[in-house]
């Protein structure tokens, strides 16, 4: 997954969830929204070391 790091404003690309923790931990709480709007398929909740990322389960279009 490409996402870009609103800290460097550069593209980063991400392969495991770990990673992507290690670049939100540091962002900034009103930054998040920004984060969450890249990643439509993950819920992102909580702030700091404390931040849990959940799949979101896609429904298949019938």
């Amino acid at each position: 997954m490409k996402i870009i790091n609103l800290i460097t404003n550069e593209e980063v690309e991400v392969s495991t969830p770990k990673e992507l923790k290690e670049i939100l931990k540091y962002a900034n709480p009103m930054m998040m929204r920004k984060y969450k709007e890249q990643m439509q398929v993950l819920e992102i909740a909580g702030f700091g070391e404390s931040i849990e990322i959940i799949r979101k389960q896609v429904q298949p279009n019938e």
